[in-house]
């Protein structure tokens, strides 16, 4: 049975990740697109942080609900994790393309799989956990 509540966390997981994808695309074509208003570096910066708080808001209510803590405590573990997250992206895309110059799309080795894993089990184990709470 843990087994299968772990599978059922990890697609919550992924339900969410494909969330805060989707938010992170949205927002980046509204704020570089269609207003106009920010460069496509400003508008993708906008877009991570807002995906950000998609992602915490859907991890810590849905996904990790039964180990939800304190936010003052949580959130900061999130930012950084995120962060984290997105090194570990681009760092393996660095090694596989520019290091080992394989194609473009070797990069997505990292960026679907490796990364999500690792952020998976690290929010399981540092961010969301019972131990969260002030």
């Amino acid at each position: 049975m843990a087994k299968l509540n772990e599978l059922k966390r990890l697609f919550r997981f992924g339900g969410v990740g494909l969330a805060a994808t989707a938010v992170h695309g949205l927002v980046y074509m509204a704020a570089s697109s269609l207003t106009q208003l920010f460069s496509p570096l400003q508008a993708n910066t906008l877009a991570f942080l807002v995906a950000v708080g998609v992602s915490y808001l859907g991890h810590s209510n849905w996904t990790f609900k039964d180990r939800s803590g304190s936010a003052p405590y949580q959130l900061p573990k999130w930012l950084l994790l995120s962060v984290l997250g997105y090194l570990l992206n681009s760092a393996g895309v660095y090694v596989l393309v520019e290091v080992y110059r394989q194609h473009y799309a070797a990069g997505l080795v990292p960026i679907l799989l490796v990364t999500p894993l690792i952020t998976y089990w690290l929010a399981g184990r540092a961010v969301f956990t019972r131990a969260s709470k002030p």
